[in-house]
Parts: C-alpha cells; sequence; structure tokens
C-alpha cells in the first residue's frame, strides 16, 4: 500500500521537479539529474547559427513537454531536420510570442544549456550537451591559421594574442626563425585574434612631406617681402602664430625683416599649382627654384632635410696631463635646414612642428695671432619655429626669410683700371646690395597602411630607417 501511494506522489511531482531543474541559471537537465554547464573547456561558446536563425514568427506555450515533443513541434514550424543525443531527457517548459521559430528553438536550448551543431547541406540540426559538444569542437571545429609577421616580432605578437585564445582547446606555435605564428582555435576566436595581429603588424600611419624651396629676388618695390595678402579671401588662407629667432640683435629692428607669416591655404588647387601661385604673388620678381626635397615621416618622430654645403674645418684637442694633439675634421652645415616632427589627430588632421634654419659662413674665424691656435667657419642663421594644423594634402606656406647680401665690383676705365700704382686714379670699387626672400612650400599627405607600397621604395626605407632610431 505504502510503495502504491510512493508511486502516485512521484506521478505527481516529478514534472515539476524537472520544469525548475531547466530553468535554473547554470543548470542541464541530464538523465533526471543537475550536471554542470560548464564542462571541461569553460571558454568554448556555441558557435554562431547558420541554419537555425530567422523564420516564421510564432506564439508558443509548452508545459511539461519531453524533447521528442519540442523536435516534432520544431521540425513543423521550421522546415529543419532535428536530431537529438540520446543523452538529453526530461521536460521543457517555454512561453514564447511573436519570435521567429528557429530564434525561439535557440533561445530554449540556451535556456537550458544544450547546444546545437548544424549541418547545413543536410538541412539538419543536432541537439547536444555540453560534453558532446566540447568532443566536437575538438575533433571537427578546430582550424589552424598561419600569421606571417611583417613588421614586430613573432614572440612578442604571440604574447599579445594568447590570453585570447581558446583555452583547453587550443594551440600556438611561434617560429621565431621565420618570424610566424600558427594558431589552431575555433573560427570565431581566429577572426579575433586575425584582427589583433593585423593591427599589431600593419605598418603605422605615416606622413609624406613634399617640400618646394625658392629663393625669390626683391627690389625696392618689395621692401618688406612678398606680399601674401592678394590670396586673402574667405577660407583660403589662414594666419599662424610664429616665433622668430633672429640673426642677430640688429636683424630684429631691421625693416628688411619685418617677421614671419604662415599661411594655410586649405581650398587652392593641389598638385602642380605651387610655381604659378608663387608667380602670382611674386609678379616680375625673378624666381630660383633651390630644392623639392621629399621625406616620408613616422608620427610624432622627427624627420629633417639638409640643402647646402657642409664646410669642413680642422679641429684639435690638446690632451691635459700629455699634452698629446688629436685633430679631426668637422663638417658645418649652411644653406636651409628643415626639421618637421609630424603627428597625425584622431579626427585625421596633420600636425607639423616646424624648424627652419636658414644659414651661410661669410669666412672663417682666426684664433691666436695670425691663426696660431687655429681657425673655424663663422655661421649667421635665422631659426623659425612654429607648430601648424592642416589638413592631408594642404598646402603650407613659410615666407618672410629674407636676407640681404653685399657684393663689391671694380669698375674704372678700361686697361688705365689694371695698372699698378695709378690704377686707383681711374677704378673704383661698387657696392651693391642683393636683397632675397626665401619661401618654402610644405604639403603633407597622409600614407595609410592600404596605400603603403604606393610609396617610392627609398622613401620607404628611409622612414623606416628612422624609425629605428
Amino acid at each position: 500500500m505504502k510503495i502504491r501511494y510512493l508511486r502516485l506522489l512521484l506521478f505527481f511531482f516529478i514534472p515539476f521537479i524537472f520544469s525548475y531543474a531547466q530553468v535554473k541559471k547554470g543548470k542541464t537537465v541530464k538523465g533526471g539529474k543537475a550536471a554542470s554547464a560548464t564542462g571541461k573547456f569553460p571558454y568554448l561558446k556555441q558557435q554562431p547559427p547558420v541554419l537555425l536563425k530567422g523564420g516564421k514568427k510564432i506564439s508558443l506555450n509548452i508545459q511539461n513537454a519531453r524533447i521528442q515533443d519540442i523536435i516534432r513541434l520544431f521540425q513543423e514550424k521550421t522546415g529543419l531536420n532535428i536530431l537529438a543525443s540520446d543523452k538529453i531527457y526530461g521536460s521543457f517548459t517555454a512561453y514564447v510570442k511573436d519570435v521567429p521559430a528557429k530564434d525561439a528553438l535557440r533561445s530554449i536550448l540556451e535556456v537550458n544549456q544544450l547546444y546545437f551543431i548544424e549541418d547545413p547541406d543536410a538541412n539538419l540540426i543536432r541537439i547536444v550537451t555540453r560534453g558532446e559538444y566540447e568532443d566536437y569542437a575538438v575533433t571537427h571545429l578546430i582550424r589552424e591559421k598561419v600569421f606571417v609577421i611583417h613588421i614586430g616580432k613573432a614572440a612578442q605578437v604571440a604574447d599579445a594574442i594568447r590570453p585570447m585564445m581558446t583555452k583547453g582547446i587550443s594551440r600556438l606555435l611561434v617560429d621565431n626563425k621565420n618570424n610566424r605564428l600558427v594558431v589552431f582555435d575555433v573560427p570565431e576566436r581566429l577572426e579575433k585574434i586575425s584582427k589583433v595581429v593585423k593591427a599589431f603588424t600593419s605598418p603605422p600611419g605615416q606622413v609624406l612631406i613634399e617640400c618646394y624651396i625658392y629663393e625669390i629676388t626683391l627690389d625696392s618695390s618689395h621692401e618688406f617681402g612678398l606680399d601674401w595678402s592678394v590670396l586673402d579671401v574667405p577660407n583660403i588662407i589662414q594666419q599662424v602664430k610664429t616665433t622668430f629667432i633672429p640673426r642677430d640683435a640688429n636683424d630684429a629692428n631691421s625693416p628688411a625683416n619685418p617677421g614671419l607669416t604662415i599661411i594655410r591655404s586649405d581650398n587652392l588647387p593641389k598638385g602642380g599649382t605651387v610655381e604659378a601661385l608663387l608667380h602670382m604673388v611674386a609678379g616680375d620678381q625673378k624666381i630660383k627654384n633651390i630644392s623639392n626635397p621629399r621625406i616620408l615621416a613616422q608620427p610624432n618622430r622627427k624627420a629633417e632635410i639638409h640643402v647646402g654645403r657642409q664646410i669642413p674645418y680642422n679641429e684639435t684637442v690638446t690632451q691635459g696631463l700629455t699634452g698629446t694633439q688629436n685633430s679631426s675634421f668637422k663638417f658645418l652645415d649652411t644653406g636651409t635646414k628643415l626639421t618637421v616632427i609630424p603627428s597625425i589627430s584622431a579626427k585625421g588632421k596633420i600636425q607639423l612642428k616646424l624648424q627652419v634654419e636658414i644659414s651661410t659662413s661669410p669666412g672663417f674665424i682666426e684664433f691666436g695671432e695670425n691663426g696660431s691656435a687655429g681657425k673655424a667657419p663663422e655661421k649667421l642663421s635665422t631659426t623659425v619655429q612654429t607648430t601648424v594644423l592642416s589638413e592631408d594634402n594642404d598646402l603650407i606656406i613659410l615666407g618672410g626669410l629674407i636676407k640681404t647680401e653685399d657684393s663689391y665690383e671694380d669698375k674704372g676705365i678700361p686697361l688705365l683700371k689694371d695698372i699698378p700704382l695709378i690704377k686707383y686714379l681711374f677704378s673704383y670699387r661698387k657696392l651693391s646690395k642683393k636683397r632675397t626672400e626665401t619661401v618654402i612650400f610644405f604639403r603633407p599627405k597622409k600614407v595609410n597602411p592600404d596605400t603603403y607600397e604606393t610609396v617610392p621604395k627609398k622613401y620607404r626605407e628611409a622612414a623606416e630607417k628612422l624609425g629605428k632610431s
């Protein structure tokens, strides 16, 4: 009699127990008992669905249904072939309203910590337990991908991606000799790892700086240099604050060197218009193209361009105790020296920190009596420092670098001016002053990783050499 009552109680309460176990977080019904849903590989996740998504919207109210009933119902609603593992049994309870049929089945499986394996060719879905899905992943889902590291070291990239890999089932091989990585993991993780590897090994965005250096001979109508106000129309020019370091104390007050101006031209025609623009401003003045250097620079790295001469001189160092003298040759740079530090903002604008030095050497300075202690070249220089923010491919104009050179020419009566002793009676020296203005155009261009290979090889190699220094 007691056994009969016990069987009756179990008949009424077992469905309730199964239903409660199925919706409790972190539990899966398996053989009527609650089992851990983490499994051997806790970082392994269900692969994204191919078949099991979308479908016609349905509404369901399922109470204490067997897995066989669930399969039969969703086969009719989705048109999929569905099989369930014999290790899944118990009852299921679910309520959905206006949900795509395939999404509804996927949600029921997820709530009950069950997994699915798809076979798109057969239009087949297999419903399995966590353990069965892990076994399937090890034998079927693991893929191999080889990464060739062109920039950086394979060992460093391996350290970056190792925490992203699926623990327990993934593998990582590091080939330091050939600078390669071989990764074994599920496709979903391989896709994320590929993005990280690309970010680590892609060439950084760089800046190609084109420079055009001109020298303009000024006449009396251009006492203060070229007048850039002819370009002063809306949205064409922008004045930028500049620091001017004069050549000497006299230059600071000289009207021949009134200061410097940087003009950023946003809307001027791009490419091949520099000399035409200069002729528009200079008019009939004599224009001489000094050089058109180009340099590829990495962000926040200093790049230098020197156009001019290197004057050699002898340097002698005397040792204090022994009196031994060691001589070596040094070189003094004169001409035009450009130092640029580019950077790219988050919004894609280019910032250039510019320093320009214009220098000459009028001669040598002697030390000691009649140069007994040696001599070194004298250097006169004007330096400009500024920071300008521009758009990609804008034209930046640096002007106002004016210098005056004195030259003497012997004039007189032919033949008589060449006779010794009396030549001074028939000749004289004429002083000529030549005033010139140096104008430098900068055109910065962003070079993205995708377009890096289009840059001429010699500029790429120079930039990579600077980046390692």
